[in-house]
């Protein structure tokens, strides 16, 4: 049935859209488009069904590009297909795509289908176009072993695997990593890299600084994102002389180091782009004590156990210029599910996981109300950015792209309350806190 969505205003800077207009979708794509008021003989057929956008923004459906796999196989899985895309719709998010994970690697047949099987309602084999995979780049526990990319490509439909990448901390020696890289450029598969290297981030608990050392906890180097990145970005451009298609995309930035380093290798022009998640915008190390929203007090936070760890204040404010500069272009929700008995442990046993899928919009939208950045630069990272980033048409309103646009009433305000998630991973370190950005249709 074709529906007629106007009086709303059109917000897509990819697609140079912004001010009042009108949408026409049928069969759930976008048919036609326009500023303005919608014409007459439009909103005159008898068969057409029509909403009042009512002056709210009319925005793309967002595009997730890393959420981590939960465990499949266990008796009480912290997330399941269901609680997993019922929290994307509510969240407004269109595509989430779903990496490997420690908890669950997806570095071989058995286990991509594994993949397949438990995050799509139908049970064919074939991949959901609301969830494409990124996959291990290595295997064997250690990274010691290259994944069969090109045998896990031929399995499934072209774009179902979106990436490549290892998003823990990474192990494999540089040899490996050069053999992989080229591998993966081969096939055309960006490699998503997580920026902390083993050695250096084995066993941390927090960044290295005075509220680790307060609190008692393993600190990790502060530099160490900045150094992996530096030895990863030497490595890529030794390597792209062979393979010019190598992407490669730092899946989570959270210190003013990396964000130096990766705007270093932007200015070198080599082929990078950069992620970051609403906690490493929000929130700084002293969350760790119990100091964030709703809370007080210096007692431990394991909802705030993450893993990047928290960084310090600069560190912080670094990422949000890195946002406002263009050095980060994509905000994720890095959405890891895990259960409240594995997080509610002292902070040394606490599960690292967050529940992120229905705050990405709002707490990204602070960046907005809170820091200034322009509405359309904000929620081009949520939607076109990473759509471009995954390989998708996907992110825009423009004719031929799928009808999954959302209204958003901007200045309405609410309170986080993990109890009306739809995930049935509820840790967050955002509760109580006061946001504003509502999903109104």
């Amino acid at each position: 049935m074709k529906s007629l969505t106007h009086n709303a205003h059109l917000l897509c800077a990819a697609s140079g859209l912004d001010g009042l207009g009108w949408v026409l979708s049928d069969q759930g794509v976008i048919h036609a488009l326009g500023h303005g008021e919608a014409p007459a003989d439009l909103v005159a057929q008898p068969d057409l069904a029509k909403v009042d956008g009512q002056g709210h923004y009319l925005i793309p459906g967002l595009v997730d590009a890393l959420t981590l796999a939960w465990p499949w196989q266990v008796a009480r899985p912290p997330e399941d297909a269901a609680s997993f895309a019922a929290a994307r719709q509510a969240g407004g998010i269109a595509v989430a795509a779903v990496a490997a994970s420690p908890a669950q690697p997806i570095d071989d047949l058995p286990s991509l289908q594994a993949a397949l099987f438990n995050l799509n309602a139908n049970r064919d084999g074939n991949a959901s176009a609301t969830t494409p995979l990124l996959i291990n780049l290595t295997k064997g526990g250690g990274g010691q072993q290259l994944a069969e990319l090109f045998r896990l490509l031929a399995t499934v439909s072209p774009g179902h695997i979106a990436g490549v990448g290892d998003l823990s901390a990474n192990a494999a020696s540089l040899a490996l990593l050069q053999w992989a890289w080229m591998q993966a450029g081969a096939l055309g598969l960006t490699v998503h890299h997580l920026p902390l290297e083993a050695s250096l981030a084995a066993g941390a608990e927090a960044v290295a600084g005075e509220m680790a050392t307060r609190l008692g906890l393993a600190g990790l180097w502060p530099a160490t994102e900045a150094v992996t990145l530096a030895r990863d970005f030497a490595l890529l451009a030794s390597v792209l002389p062979t393979v010019p298609r190598l992407r490669y995309h730092a899946a989570l930035v959270t210190t003013a180091g990396g964000v130096a380093a990766v705007r270093a290798a932007k200015a070198q022009g080599l082929p990078v782009t950069a992620a970051t998640a609403p906690p490493y915008f929000l929130l700084n190390d002293l969350a760790l004590g119990g100091k964030t929203a709703g809370k007080s007090g210096s007692e431990f936070n394991s909802a705030a156990k993450l893993f990047p760890p928290l960084a310090s204040e600069a560190d912080r404010l670094a990422v949000v210029a890195g946002l406002a500069d263009g050095i980060i272009d994509v905000i994720v929700s890095a959405h890891q599910p895990v259960s409240l008995d594995d997080k509610r442990q002292p902070f040394g046993l606490a599960a690292v996981g967050i529940s992120a899928l229905e705050t990405l919009l709002p707490l990204s939208l602070s960046l907005h109300h809170q820091h200034r950045l322009p509405l359309p630069t904000v929620l081009a990272k949520l939607t076109d950015a990473p759509a471009r980033l995954l390989g998708l048409d996907r992110g825009r309103l423009q004719i031929g792209y799928p009808a999954d646009y959302r209204l958003l009433d901007l200045h309405r305000g609410w309170q986080i309350q993990s109890a009306r998630f739809h995930s049935r991973c509820t840790s967050t370190p955002f509760e109580g806190a006061l946001v504003q950005g509502v999903l109104v249709g």
